[in-house]
């Protein structure tokens, strides 16, 4: 019985690595698969977040990499589309795969059936009739969330491992330059409002492999570091962590295994969305927090998944902070059309200031990573203009605990 217990994490072992090998080969060909296909610079950006979707539902399907993934895990992966221009966006990327000129993906499931009709006729109508598109994409996933539990988007976090152990290693060690600005503003806020403890004790909620928690250890030398993380650390993590004087703590964001009003400083970047009840991590913080403490917590803004070419999207969001209605009634948990269970809420800025200050009465809400409006000349300038200061991508709440 040992050796097949023994035998069956062996083989666990091997697919696993298989999985990671298959994900990071195919993140590296993200630029080849865009030239295959022939999109335009706008689009790429998409064609990546796709291949994420794609890769992560082939892992969270089974044993499975792109090259043997069977037929009909991609049809799952494509089903949601039907009838919008996201299913013909989805099908050049299949095509990009098995048809590039260097090691295509020799997977005959990858060669899926066209949907009828016009992609030009959709992608107008999608473009054109925005609200409704984000309200049809949210009617269609809202459904498969109705009976999800916080285990089984932990067990489907837990599954896709390989895919994050490739996508790290694929953006240079956890490092990407999309995250620099919002840890440089969670940085400046906690030095604004001030660290009044001489040697803080500074805890990061799903802290992954230490990014930000190594730049506070420059900042603060004396401070005590803590990262948690829903992943078990490899000794080469803790490894690497303890380096910077961080200890790895293996637990849930829902039940941070801290002493109460343990910690003077806590952040937490990007992950509250992925939690099906966040107001749970809200009061968790609030727990650990000791009078007086810090607390500094980012997530994606609503308004970040809205903007597309079509001028009202970026009025919208611009006015959303004045007029809440203006914005898509679509609800904040979305996977969006992917048969993963995974959760990712998307909240406007009001709805997430009153998630914090449901506990943290004086809590406050500021917005960054305005790359949507780079076309525009203006994010540089958008923190200082009024309610173009709201369109963020990343909205950051933070304050003090009473």
């Amino acid at each position: 019985m040992h050796d097949a217990i023994a035998n069956g994490a062996i083989e666990r072992t091997d697919v696993a690595a298989a999985q990671r090998r298959s994900c990071l080969k195919w993140l590296g060909r993200t630029s080849d698969i865009c030239d295959r296909v022939a999109l335009s610079a706008r689009e790429r950006s998409k064609v990546e977040f796709m291949l994420h979707h794609l890769l992560q539902t082939v892992v969270a399907a089974g044993p499975y990499t792109l090259e043997d993934v069977p037929s009909h895990v991609i049809e799952s992966w494509l089903s949601p589309c039907l009838g919008l221009s996201e299913h013909d966006r989805r099908l050049r990327l299949l095509e990009g795969l098995i048809t590039l000129r260097d090691e295509p993906v020799r997977n005959p499931a990858l060669r899926q059936k066209r949907q009828g009709g016009s992609h030009s006729w959709r992608a107008l109508r999608d473009w054109l009739r925005w609200r409704w598109y984000h309200e049809e994409v949210a009617g269609r996933t809202h459904a498969f969330f109705e009976d999800l539990t916080q285990k089984d988007i932990l067990d489907e976090e837990i599954a896709l491992t390989p895919f994050y152990q490739a996508l790290y290693q694929h953006t240079s060690g956890g490092h990407h330059v999309v995250f620099d600005d919002s840890d440089d503003e969670i940085l400046a806020l906690v030095q604004q409002l001030g660290i009044t403890a001489p040697a803080p004790r500074v805890l990061d909620v799903g802290c992954g492999y230490g990014r930000l928690l190594k730049r506070f250890a420059q900042s603060s030398p004396g401070a005590t570091l803590t990262g948690t993380s829903i992943f078990e650390f490899s000794s080469e993590q803790r490894t690497e962590l303890a380096k910077h004087q961080i200890t790895a703590l293996y637990c849930a964001a829902e039940r941070i295994e801290v002493p109460d009003c343990s910690q003077d400083i806590v952040l937490s970047t990007e992950v509250i969305e992925h939690l099906r009840r966040p107001a749970v991590l809200v009061r968790e913080i609030h727990r650990v927090l000791r009078p007086g403490g810090i607390f500094c917590v980012s997530a994606p803004m609503k308004g970040a998944s809205i903007y597309c070419p079509n001028p009202l999207t970026y009025a919208a969001v611009a006015a959303a902070p004045l007029v809440p209605k203006v914005l898509p009634r679509f609800h904040n948990l979305y996977a969006p059309l992917t048969p993963l269970r995974l959760v990712h809420y998307g909240m406007a800025v009001d709805e997430y200031r009153d998630l914090f200050r449901e506990v943290f009465p004086d809590a406050q809400v500021k917005t960054t990573r305005f790359t949507a409006l780079r076309k525009f000349r203006l994010e540089q300038m958008a923190p200082r203009l009024p309610l173009v200061r709201w369109m963020g991508g990343l909205g950051v709440a933070f304050g003090r605990k009473s």
